[in-house]
Parts: C-alpha cells; structure tokens; sequence
C-alpha cells in the first residue's frame, strides 16, 4: 500500500499536497538534485514525523488541512535555516515566502509575529519610515516586540527553560543579549516560568538580531609598518641592518630593498660587511 493510498481519491488538496511533500523530501534527501545544495546540503531536513515511508503522507495532509491549506497558498519555513517541521512551518502567500529571507525584520503584533514590511506596508508606512524602523531594530535601539525602546531592567526573576537550565545561563552559552531575549520572553509568555527551548529558539529566530562587529584596525605609522613587514638582517651577526645603515649613514630602506632582492626567500638574513658593500656598489643612489 503506498502513502497517498492512506488518503481517500476523493479527499480535497490530495495530489496537490502529495507533491509537495515529494518536492520538500526530494530538496532535503536527494543530492542529485539541483535544489539540494540549498536545502539537504544546509543541512535542512524533514522530520520522522512527515518523513515516514508509510504515515509520513497522512500525518502531513492532515497538519496541512489544519492549517488552512487552499491552492494559492504555499509551504513556508518560518525560521530560514530550520527544518521542515510542525512548528517551523506554514502555509502563506507567495509575496510572503519571497519576504522570508535570513535578513527579514519580524515584529509582534496581535499576539503574533509580522513582517515589518508587511506590517509598514498595511499600515501606510512609507519606504523610508519603514528602512529607518528595520535600521533600529537591527541595532537594538528600539524593540521588535513593541516598536519603543527597550525599558531598563532591574530586577529580573530566574526564567527556566525545560525545567533544567535558566535563561541568563542559556543567553551566555548561546552569546546573546540578555535582556533583549528577556524582553521578548516577558511579551510572548508574561509571568511564565516554564518555556520550551525549541519554541524559545524559534521566536529568537524571528526577533533578535546579531549585533555586527566592525573591525577597528589600529592605525600605525610608515616606519612601524615597514618595520612588520621587513626580514631582520645582521651584519656580522650581530649588528642589526639599521643600526649599520645609521653609523654609515646608509638610506636603510633602499639598503633593505637591495639586500631583499638577493635573498628573497629568506625569513633570516646574515651579511658580511663585504657582502653589504658589494650588493651597495650594484645599487646605485644608497
């Protein structure tokens, strides 16, 4: 008995929904094909529960219809680089899916998560008003979760998420902000002392933002640099290159520049004070 075969001929969204699922096991289980490297080859799957060879289909028609499924609709992972799973996924529009990317802004509105460029779109918020809110919440200036900024907290009680691990100790292990995740917490669950870890995960997908890192590199003088990046050379052994080039009142960069163009594969030179008159008397203007 095949999968679909579970599922009576006359049942609505039969076929439809059955190649939908092929389509989501054939991205995420087969490298040969095209779409695999975006989906399975991220490491993206299907769970046991959509994924069985016997049940898979009936279990996944069946969360389907729950959700609402009609023609025009279609399957949409909520968190980009989550799984295909009942509670990462649903059903939208196809404007919708196209705005689910790793860079979407969410919001909360209504006791649910929103787009924030559906929501500025519905709401009449013209395209600079809407970059200057995106801009904000990225840098956590005001909260996804309210649109104001973020209250300073004082007092803030132990959260346990599954029972076994607080909230400050999973913000550490997992380096992010405390109190913005907190923040989102007290919104979604007020007062609750108990949350989910994979829901929990889910709804920080949607709202936090990773602070970017810029790179301040410090700012150093010629000479320093020039200094980094020259081979050491000894005359004698002992006498560094500059020093050499100071007591003979020698141009020590056209000096180095000479030396480095006879020796250009070394990590370490050491010269006779012949040699260095030599290499000099090949180089003109020292």
């Amino acid at each position: 008995m095949k999968a679909i075969d579970y599922i009576s001929e006359t049942a609505p969204y039969r076929e439809l929904l059955f190649n939908k699922l092929q389509g989501m096991k054939t991205r995420c289980n087969q490298p040969s094909c095209t779409e695999y490297k975006n989906y399975g080859g991220r490491g993206i799957k299907i769970c046991d529960e959509w994924n069985d060879s016997k049940y898979g289909f009936l279990n996944f028609y069946a969360w389907s219809l729950s959700q609402g499924f009609t023609e025009d609709l279609t399957i949409d992972r909520i968190n980009v680089n989550g799984d295909y799973e009942p509670l990462n996924c649903r059903y939208v529009s196809a404007e919708e899916q196209i705005n689910n990317k790793k860079s979407t802004v969410w919001i909360w509105k209504d006791n649910k998560p929103i787009q924030l460029l559906i929501y500025c779109r519905s709401n009449g918020i013209n395209k600079n008003e809407y970059l200057k809110l995106r801009r904000k919440i990225i840098k956590r200036k005001i909260s996804p979760m309210t649109l104001e900024p973020y209250p300073k907290y004082k007092h803030t009680k132990n959260i346990l998420i599954d029972n076994r691990e607080y909230l400050n100790t999973y913000c550490e292990n997992k380096s992010l902000d405390y109190y913005t995740v907190y923040h989102i917490v007290n919104i979604i669950y007020p007062l609750a002392e108990t949350i989910r870890r994979i829901e929990l995960d889910l709804y920080i997908t949607y709202f936090y933002h990773e602070p970017k890192e810029r790179k301040k590199t410090p700012r150093i003088s010629k000479k320093q640099e020039n200094s980094i990046q020259d081979v050491p050379i000894y005359v004698d052994n002992t006498i560094n290159l500059i020093d050499y080039c100071q007591y003979l009142q020698l141009n020590y960069r056209k000096t180095y520049e000479a030396i480095i163009k006879e020796f250009p594969y070394s990590s370490i030179i050491y010269l006779s004070r012949e040699d260095v008159k030599e290499i000099i008397l090949r180089t003109p203007n020292i």
